[in-house]
């Protein structure tokens, strides 16, 4: 009867088969490595109706569908008001058309702060949706000034050219009539302290027919 003899030496035979002293340490391993696996494809399979954190879902909208939104959101029952004029200091609200009523002065038009592309679509969208009024605060410039300030100054002509009604108000120096309502194509039928205005806002009614300027003033 033939026998099978062993001749290694008994501590090469036990290197010989790697993992033989602990024939389970392959198994423990790969149990320990499956959960990093599964995490990581956690990570990769994400909710489809859960937007990425980089994208903006208004911004993906088509801009006919935007210029509705951005209608909505700038158009103020109020109207916009301004006060003093334009401080280019981004601390400075002075002189910015905000909601009418609002002490805090903030811009009227928060949507251009949000990002570069909102502020291009958005820039003077406000002052072509609203009322504007020109307040006279009796300390300073009159509403007339506030009002011619800002059309050579502070607003384009394309801007201007799509305004739709302008009002300025008498805070109490008497800078023009009492007429308690008057359009700018009637200045010139007024006597008064008014008639040193009128000829700038002919003009300026006579370059932009289509905007109505409205003047109130304290009887």
């Amino acid at each position: 009867m033939a026998r099978r003899l062993d001749c290694a030496p008994p501590e090469l035979s036990r290197r010989s088969t790697p993992g033989a002293e602990n024939p389970g340490s392959q198994t423990i391993m790969a149990q320990y490595r499956k959960p990093s696996n599964v995490a990581t494809a956690a990570k990769e399979v994400t909710d489809p109706l859960l937007p990425k954190p980089e994208r903006c879902l208004l911004l993906e909208l088509p801009r006919e569908l935007r210029d509705m939104v951005y209608n909505l959101a700038l158009t103020k029952d109020e109207g916009l008001s301004k006060d003093s004029i334009y401080s280019p200091n981004p601390s400075d609200t002075n002189g910015r058309f905000h909601v009418a009523g609002d002490a805090t002065n903030s811009d009227a038009n928060q949507v251009k702060f949000a990002c570069r592309r909102l502020y291009a679509e958005t820039k003077g969208l406000g002052i072509r949706l609203n009322v504007l009024t020109f307040n006279d605060d009796d300390e300073t410039l009159t509403s007339f000034q506030l009002m011619m300030h800002f059309i050579s100054q502070e607003c384009s002509g394309s801007h201007l050219k799509r305004v739709e009604e302008i009002v300025l108000t008498d805070g109490g120096n008497n800078v023009f009539t009492n007429d308690i309502h008057q359009t700018g194509s009637d200045l010139n039928d007024h006597g008064g302290a008014i008639n040193s205005f009128s000829r700038p806002l002919q003009v300026y009614c006579q370059t932009y027919p289509s905007t109505q300027v409205n003047i109130y003033t304290k009887a």
